[in-house]
C-alpha cells in the first residue's frame, strides 16, 4: 500500500486535477485505467473520485452563485425603469401605484395628435409612467389629454396644442385603467378631481350674472392678469389693469402681480363684470376697492404732513 501511494504521488498533479474536473464528480475511469497499467493493486481511484467530487461541488457552487447574482441583477433591473427628462434621468412611476390627482411632468409627443377623433381631439404626453406585465417587463405608458368635445373650433384647438408644444407641462392624473394600460391626464387638479367625481361640484358658469360677488382662488398667473377659480366650471380672468387701478400704480406683468399679493393660491374677493361667449371677466368687489382707496388716502395724508414739517 505504501508503495502504491509513493507511485501515485509521483504522478503529475495537473493530470489528476484535469481528469478530476473532466469527470465532474464521477469515478475517474481514465485515471483508473492509467493506474492499472502502472501498478496492478492501486486503490487511489477513490482519492481521485473524492477530489473530483469536491472540485465538481465547488464548480456547481460557483455556477449557482453566478446564476443567483445574475437573477438578482435582472430583478433589480426590472424594478427600475428610467427615462430622460429635461436633461436628467428619472425613475418611471408604476401605473399601478398612481391615484387620481397625482402630479406628473410631461412633454407632448410629436406625431401622435388625434385632433379628428370621434370622441374629440386628443394629444399624448411622455409623462414618466410605465406598467409591469406578468413576466416583470416594463412597458411605457403615455398620458392622453382630451382637448374638448368633437366639433370644437379647429383654430382654437391648434392654438392650444401649440401652447403645449416643446415645453414641460404640469399634468394631473384623471383616469387610470390598469387592465388596458391606459392613462388620462388633465392640466389642473380641479379638472382631474372633477373627471374622477371626487372634487366639489362646480356651479355652471352660465348661472353667473354681472355684479355677483364671489370668493375666488388664483390658480394661474400670466403677464396680462390672473385666472381665478370662483367655484364655477370656467375660470375667470382678472385683468392686470384692474390690479393697477386698485393700487394706483404700474404693475409689471406676472412679477408685479405676485408682488401685489396675487400669487398662485391667493384668495381674493371678486365680482363678475361680464359673462359672455364663454368668457368670464372679473373685477375686485366694491368693499375691496373702498379699502384700497382708504389706504391710499391715508398714505397721501402722511406724505403731505411729512412735507409740511420739512417746510
Amino acid at each position: 500500500m505504501n508503495l502504491c501511494w509513493r507511485l501515485f504521488s509521483t504522478l503529475p498533479w495537473t493530470l489528476v486535477v484535469a481528469v478530476a474536473i473532466a469527470s465532474a464528480g464521477t469515478t475517474c475511469h481514465a485515471f483508473h485505467l492509467h493506474a492499472r497499467t502502472s501498478f496492478r493493486s492501486c486503490r487511489s481511484t477513490s482519492i481521485c473520485t473524492r477530489y473530483a467530487e469536491s472540485v465538481s461541488s465547488s464548480v456547481r457552487e460557483e455556477k449557482d452563485a453566478t446564476l443567483t447574482s445574475t437573477t438578482t441583477g435582472a430583478a433589480n433591473r426590472r424594478n427600475k425603469c428610467g427615462y430622460l427628462f429635461e436633461g436628467r434621468w428619472e425613475q418611471r412611476k408604476n401605473l399601478a401605484d398612481l391615484v387620481t390627482g397625482d402630479k406628473l411632468f410631461g412633454r407632448k409627443l410629436d406625431g401622435r395628435d388625434l385632433l379628428e377623433a370621434k370622441t374629440g381631439p386628443k394629444i399624448f404626453f411622455e409623462c414618466g409612467v410605465a406598467r409591469l406585465d406578468a413576466e416583470g417587463n416594463w412597458h411605457m405608458v403615455n398620458g392622453m389629454l382630451r382637448l374638448g368635445r368633437r366639433g370644437a373650433r379647429k383654430s382654437a384647438t391648434k392654438k392650444r396644442v401649440a401652447r403645449m408644444t416643446d415645453k414641460a407641462i404640469d399634468l394631473f392624473v384623471s383616469r387610470i385603467d390598469t387592465a388596458t394600460g391606459r392613462l388620462e391626464v388633465t392640466t389642473s387638479l380641479e379638472k382631474a378631481e372633477e373627471a374622477a367625481g371626487t372634487g366639489d361640484k362646480k356651479t355652471p358658469a352660465s348661472s353667473l350674472k354681472a355684479g355677483d360677488e364671489l370668493i375666488g382662488t388664483v390658480v394661474e398667473v400670466r403677464d396680462y392678469g390672473v385666472f381665478v377659480d370662483v367655484g364655477a366650471n370656467r375660470l375667470g380672468l382678472l385683468h392686470i389693469q384692474r390690479v393697477a387701478d386698485l393700487f394706483d400704480r404700474y404693475i409689471k406683468k406676472a412679477e408685479g402681480l405676485a408682488e401685489a399679493g396675487l400669487e398662485r393660491g391667493a384668495q381674493i374677493r371678486v365680482a363678475v363684470v361680464t359673462n359672455e361667449k364663454k368668457r368670464l371677466f372679473l373685477d375686485f368687489t366694491p368693499d375691496v376697492k373702498n379699502e384700497a382707496e382708504t389706504k391710499r388716502k391715508d398714505r397721501q395724508r402722511e406724505r403731505d404732513e411729512a412735507a409740511e414739517k420739512k417746510a
